[in-house]
């Protein structure tokens, strides 16, 4: 470096230049990179930083939690790849048995054995470096038996992938997933479009067994090969949703239907966007009169190359004009709880302790002892009091005042 000095002036703008490819490069390289050509096997000689391979450090749960394969499966929905950053332990034991995943730096594998926690948990991000859109690739990689199980509850590491890697998005892969022979592994994974600079994920989870030593599963030599680029093609408009009328407090449910591929749709209620909705549907829940009545609801659909925008449809909400009733009261077991049900979901201001009193059937209310709280169902429509212990052989009346639904 001082010979370089030396002979040349070196300028600012060079400088510059310089720290941004750096910084390019560097990024390149934070995930695993997938180009026109695939990956080349990774033999796993060195650690992986965990922008490649991540682990999740459990510290709570037994291995009870999860009985069988549609438990584990159930449990990855749960899992966002964010909350997946822990770098990977590093052992030099092929059977060493902890919670992280681990890159043994003997017998250069990742591999999954975990104690005392539900389960062990990897992750590998992709980044497609392809420069267009990726329809399907091929994943391989030497699955390996370092230590057999004595007994398995689910078999295996489950292995999924999702192009989000958010909650309720991972896509079991089967011809990854619960094999007990050592061998060659692959699978064909169709996305749709993996857009192009663009991360997805893929997540391994090992249960731990109920009893017994656990397995250790190995992964060498992953690797992805055949990359076949996305078709996109145009968006085209089929039906633009209808307008519809529900009564106050129903479920609104607006649909679109388009063509074209990849489609990610914009909903748009009143000209504000809707967060969170890339579905072909849309749907309001408990319209509320007058707050929901006339919203204008429109939706965007777009790709790449294209982009539509429905027209739009109008929302009527018709007011509920219907005074709530009480269906039955009901004396609970329990001597202090009453359990009053009315016709409809009851305002929450409605339900609070001044409005409900319990008495002895032919005394005056205003007297009575036993009306000490209230409490309500999720839907609104249970109403549950609690009092004093009312007294045994004695008939009891329920007093209810200012009865307003949730309308």
């Amino acid at each position: 470096m001082k010979r370089l000095h030396n002979r040349f002036a070196v300028r600012v703008g060079v400088a510059i230049a310089l720290a941004a490819f750096l910084s390019t490069t560097s990024s390149l390289k934070a995930q695993i990179p997938v180009g026109v050509g695939g990956t080349p096997a990774n033999d796993f000689s060195v650690t992986p930083p965990a922008t490649e391979w991540a682990t999740l450090d459990i510290t709570t749960g037994s291995a009870s939690t999860y009985a069988n394969p549609a438990a584990l499966d159930a449990g990855a929905q749960t899992l966002s790849q964010s909350a997946i950053n822990t770098p990977l332990a590093v052992v030099t034991a092929d059977t060493t048995a902890i919670r992280l995943a681990r890159h043994s730096t003997t017998s250069f594998y990742l591999a999954t054995q975990p104690t005392g926690v539900p389960a062990a948990v990897l992750k590998a991000t992709l980044r497609n470096t392809s420069g267009g859109g990726i329809g399907s690739f091929t994943v391989s990689y030497n699955y390996g038996i370092a230590v057999n199980p004595v007994t398995d509850e689910v078999p295996g590491q489950r292995v999924f992938y999702s192009l989000s890697g958010e909650a309720e998005t991972w896509v079991l892969i089967p011809e990854l997933s619960g094999v007990t022979t050592a061998g060659l592994l692959s699978a064909t994974l169709n996305l749709g479009v993996w857009l192009d600079n663009a991360d997805m994920y893929l997540l391994f989870l090992d249960d731990n067994n109920l009893t017994g030593t656990d397995g250790a599963f190995t992964i060498d030599n992953f690797a992805i090969s055949s990359v076949i680029p996305a078709v996109i093609t145009p968006i085209t408009l089929t039906n633009s949703p209808s307008s519809i009328t529900v009564a106050e407090r129903g479920n609104a449910t607006f649909t679109v239907v388009a063509g074209g591929a990849p489609r990610d749709y914009y909903w748009f209620s009143n000209g504000v966007q809707v967060a969170g909705n890339n579905q072909a549907t849309f749907t309001i829940p408990s319209a509320a009169y007058p707050d929901n009545n006339n919203a204008q609801i429109l939706v965007v659909i777009s790709n790449s190359l294209s982009f539509v925008t429905s027209t739009t449809a109008t929302l009527t909400v018709t007011p509920d004009t219907t005074a709530p009733t009480v269906i039955r009261a009901v004396a609970e077991a329990d001597p202090g709880t009453v359990t009053v049900t009315f016709s409809e979901p009851m305002d929450p201001n409605f339900i609070n302790e001044g409005n409900f009193t319990v008495f002895e059937t032919g005394t005056d209310p205003d007297a009575s002892p036993y009306i000490s709280f209230t409490a309500t169902t999720t839907d609104g429509t249970n109403v549950v009091i609690s009092s004093d212990p009312r007294v045994a052989g004695v008939n009891h009346s329920v007093r209810i005042l200012d009865l307003r639904d949730a309308s």
